[in-house]
């Protein structure tokens, strides 16, 4: 037990847990608190194990070894198996890892490229809500590139905390029609003595606070001092609970209108295309992970060989588009320009060339040249860079500036 662990289990917490693990929980932390101690797991609760294929034919799924995940083991490949068999906390101790650790383990993994997928193979009443964001975060991002699975025991549950990690899982199964399901919802619990009381032996209970910390620790003293609970309802367990049960609608959408948010438990062959998509085996759960690892690959194949339409590019490179249309607006400032410098000699041909979306060719710019000197308009060419005119009055024509400033302007405007 260390004191994060400590201050998650035995502080004031809001938990996401079912009725039949909370006696239990309680039992152990007061029995801790009394100074016995509990056995240590040959494998920590909430570990990662990886199902190892004996063959190279993965169709054969039944044909594999389970071990245990070791970080420094570069060679790992198969398929990641969260277990979810503990109490889901955000730190860990001895006996248990945390959801930190379990996030950042999974995360890992998930770049390894020998990794084809994972399950999250459940089997706990919940935990404490705080813990919960942390693991549907890591497995919403895994999902992007790996597929992610949900399998509830078989004899086992899936409650409050646990089922929370499940509903982002693309799909959830249980392995027999009788495990449980559900209980969404949030409670706490706690004990401690009314402020400035005294005990049978005369022993006083002194509490107190600052002038002006009239708020501080409100709900706990109201529920201590005055048996009032509607504060520690309202300000802590409201607002936690509407989070915890968004998160559950927004990652399930399937429960939207349902009545899962009252925190009842169904056992799961009552509950399919509810809080689960159907009763499988394991074996079964695997084959769905290898067949939808597989058409992720296809898929990506696919988009590797095939172009990117604009609004794909645009989504992937959307500095590389700005800069492409930034390079097309100054190229045809400069084309509008070209033409517009020769405007007095011929509007109509001009016009039509703009029209064209064609640059001027150097023959046309020869015949507005010579236009513009038979009208002896040749000294009204005028711009910063002088342009060679082979005339009897003259060796250069330079763009009206004028009508240069013209075009910039109608092409002046922000991207």
């Amino acid at each position: 037990m260390n004191f994060a662990l400590a201050r998650e289990v035995y502080g004031i917490g809001t938990w996401s847990i079912d009725s039949k693990s909370l006696p239990a929980m309680l039992q152990i932390l007061a029995n801790s608190k009394n100074g016995q101690t509990l056995e240590l797991p040959e494998v920590k609760y909430n570990s990662i194990s990886v199902l190892k294929f004996k063959s190279s034919d993965q169709d054969d799924v039944e044909d594999y070894v389970e071990e245990e995940y070791e970080p420094t083991n570069e060679d790992i490949q198969g398929i990641a198996i969260i277990n979810l068999n503990g109490v889901i906390t955000v730190d860990g101790g001895m006996s248990s890892y945390g959801m930190t650790d379990l996030s950042e383990m999974m995360l890992s993994l998930s770049k390894n490229d020998n990794i084809k997928g994972f399950i999250i193979y459940a089997n706990s009443g919940g935990g404490s809500t705080s813990a919960v964001e942390i693991m549907t975060d890591a497995i919403s991002e895994v999902k992007k590139t790996k597929p992610v699975y949900g399998l509830v025991k078989k004899g086992g549950m899936a409650c409050s905390a646990c089922f929370a990690i499940l509903a982002s899982c693309q799909e959830i199964y249980a392995e027999n029609e009788m495990s449980i399901v559900g209980s969404c919802g949030t409670m706490v619990q706690f004990e401690g003595r009314a402020a400035n009381t005294e005990d049978g032996e005369g022993e006083k209970y002194v509490r107190l606070y600052a002038s002006k910390s009239t708020k501080k620790n409100e709900e706990v003293e109201e529920a201590l001092n005055n048996n009032n609970y509607k504060v520690i309802t309202d300000k802590l367990l409201n607002p936690i609970n509407e989070r915890f049960l968004n998160l559950i609608e927004t990652n399930r959408p399937i429960l939207k209108g349902t009545d899962f948010d009252d925190g009842h438990t169904e056992f799961a062959k009552d509950t399919v295309g509810k809080f689960i998509d159907g009763i499988a085996s394991k074996s079964e759960v695997i084959k769905k992970v290898i067949n939808k690892t597989r058409t992720i690959n296809t898929n990506t194949n696919q988009n590797s060989n095939s172009k990117m339409n604009r609004t794909e590019l645009n989504q992937a490179h959307p500095e590389l588009v700005q800069s492409i249309i930034q390079e097309g607006v100054i190229a045809e400032r400069e084309r509008v320009a070209s033409w517009e410098a020769y405007r007095e000699a011929d509007s109509k041909a001009v016009s039509d060339g703009i029209a064209s979306g064609l640059k001027i060719t150097e023959s046309q710019s020869h015949v507005f040249r010579v236009s513009l000197a038979n009208k002896g308009k040749v000294d009204a060419l005028k711009s910063d860079n002088a342009v060679e005119v082979v005339t009897p009055q003259s060796t250069t024509v330079e763009k009206t500036e004028e009508k240069n400033n013209e075009a910039k302007a109608a092409f002046d405007f922000e991207l």
